[in-house]
């Protein structure tokens, strides 16, 4: 006789059944009116049993258990008082029977048994519990050791968990799709502190901020408000809306913070970032750091891209990479290369041991293992070992670089500097035009012939003779004027009018002599000067 049973029908399918390790298992399902409404809300005593057969058969396991329903829904574990031992391993075709306490009279009567049994053959591969309450109900799969803390609410467990080591949601709508010893909210009593929490799998994990996530790996802790970890080991997201890509061992604790991957990387300020890398430090907001070894930006806005062992300490300071820079000046810079410092703002150094110390000062050094440094505030200071070509023009060139006794040279027809320190300028015919025939003398007014012996003076005449002979005699202001011994008859010279010309021994006007150019020479055969 089923008359109370007829009244209440027990839905429960075989998928609400779940099988949660060697001792119990968890059974979900809803109590309906003859209506197929729900019955009242309350604490309903259910018996259960379980049979080697689907009917008669051998009573193999029994429990009673005060089941509360609320809106028809109830959910209870089975073997919790009563283990079920190796019950599913014995007996390969189990069979589930129910009797609830339908009228609440405090015994269970003949026509309170709800039949036909349910089967439990394929109850190790059922699907997750469902446990009502006010709010939105939880799901909880996998471990029977897995849990939703008292009170929370909308949280799911998918699956995972060990024996001693369950998967936990602690605060309301939170989320843990599996592995084992992760956990969903900050636990700390209050469900709806650290609401939305989600960690997708993994080992230890946790999620302990608001709408924090932790997408797998191992011991990984999303702590603040919309904090975030990929995966990786050990890495911490402890800023608001900070994250960390992957990794071992990177902390990202400044507001907006990230931290790529790599190892034993820290951001620590607002919106600072390592990319990745090993051992490195942003620790001013803003800051970056793209990779490599141990490299620390500690001033705002500073950067450091990449290399080894370098520091940008000062406001927008930047190293591009290379090992061992410094950027110490705001607004300095460091292109790459070893050991370089900028010390000094708005300076620039690249190469090897640059110093760049002064405001706006520019170093540029080779590969010499030697110190170059500044020497004032806005300069260039520049060494290459190996000389230097500037090219302007496509084709012009001046190089500086010591060979065959040059120390400059260009693309001037020749034109260089001695390493004595003598200019020389360049001499090619096929440069030259206007090619005409003169006359010495014209050539000498004209100051077209240079000496080392004697200068003119402005307003002077000089006597040349560029002959067998040495002349003596210099005029002055169209005077001849007697500068050795007695003048002798002097050769004639070609082409000229006035042959055979003899200065007296007093000073006597000579006609026809050219006025010489200021501040030019005369070419004497004797080191004779015009006074």
């Amino acid at each position: 006789m089923r008359v109370k049973a007829s009244a209440v029908a027990l839905a429960c399918v075989l998928a609400s059944v779940a099988y949660a390790g060697p001792d119990t298992i968890t059974y979900q399902g809803s109590l309906l009116n003859h209506l197929g409404g729900p019955v009242s809300n309350g604490t309903y005593q259910m018996q259960f049993k379980i049979f080697d057969a689907a009917t008669g058969g051998t009573n193999r396991w029994e429990e009673t258990d005060n089941v509360q329903v609320t809106r028809a829904l109830f959910s209870t574990i089975l073997g919790d008082d009563t283990a079920l031992g190796g019950l599913f391993l014995t007996y390969p075709d189990l069979w589930l029977e129910v009797t609830v306490d339908v009228d609440r009279s405090g015994t269970f009567e003949g026509d309170e048994v709800f039949s036909p049994r349910q089967n439990l053959a394929g109850v190790p591969w059922a699907c997750p519990r469902l446990e009502p309450n006010a709010e939105s109900p939880n799901l909880v799969g996998g471990h029977s050791g897995n849990y939703v803390t008292t009170g929370a609410h909308g949280a799911t467990i998918g699956g995972g968990g060990d024996s001693g080591l369950p998967n936990r949601v602690t605060d309301d709508w939170g989320t843990v799709g599996g592995g084992f010893d992760n956990q969903a909210g900050d636990d700390d009593g209050t469900t709806s502190d650290a609401m939305g929490a989600t960690v997708a799998g993994g080992v230890v994990n946790a999620a302990s901020g608001i709408l924090a996530s932790v997408g797998g790996g191992w011991h990984n802790e999303a702590t603040s408000f919309a904090a975030t970890i990929g995966g990786g080991a050990l890495n911490h997201a402890e800023g608001l809306c900070a994250t960390v890509g992957g990794g071992e061992g990177n902390d990202a604790t400044g507001i907006h913070a990230t931290v790529g991957g790599g190892q034993y990387n820290n951001a620590t300020s607002e919106a600072a970032t390592v990319a990745g890398g090993y051992g490195n430090y942003c620790w001013a907001d803003y800051a970056t750091i793209g990779g490599g070894y141990i490299h620390y930006a500690t001033s705002p806005y500073a950067t450091v891209g990449g290399g080894m062992l370098n520091s940008a300490t000062s406001e927008c300071a930047t190293i591009a990479g290379g090992r061992q820079n410094s950027a110490a000046g705001a607004f300095s810079a460091v292109a790459g290369g070893r050991q370089n410092a900028a010390d000094g703002e708005y300076s620039f150094a690249a190469g090897r041991r640059a110093n760049a110390h002064h405001n706006g000062s520019f170093v540029l050094t080779d590969s010499t293992d030697d110190g170059f440094s500044s020497v004032r505030d806005d300069a260039l200071r520049v060494r290459f070992n190996g000389g230097a070509t500037f090219v302007v023009n496509n084709d012009e060139w001046v190089r500086f670089w010591e060979t065959a006794g040059h120390l400059i040279d260009t693309s001037a027809n020749g034109a260089h500097l001695t390493v004595g320190g003598a200019w020389t300028d360049g001499s090619d015919r096929n440069a030259k035009e206007n090619f005409a025939a003169h006359h010495n003398m014209e050539l000498q007014s004209r100051g077209a012939v240079d000496s080392p012996h004697g200068t003119r003076r402005p307003g002077f005449l000089c006597f040349i003779w560029l002959g067998t002979r040495r002349p003596t005699y210099c005029c002055t202001g169209r005077q001849w004027r007697r500068t050795g011994r007695h003048p002798r008859a002097l050769p004639d010279r070609p082409g000229e009018g006035n042959t055979n010309l003899r200065p007296a021994a007093t000073d006597r006007h000579v006609a026809g002599a050219g006025v010489c150019p200021a501040s030019a020479q005369c070419r004497f055969g004797i080191k004779t000067r015009c006074a």
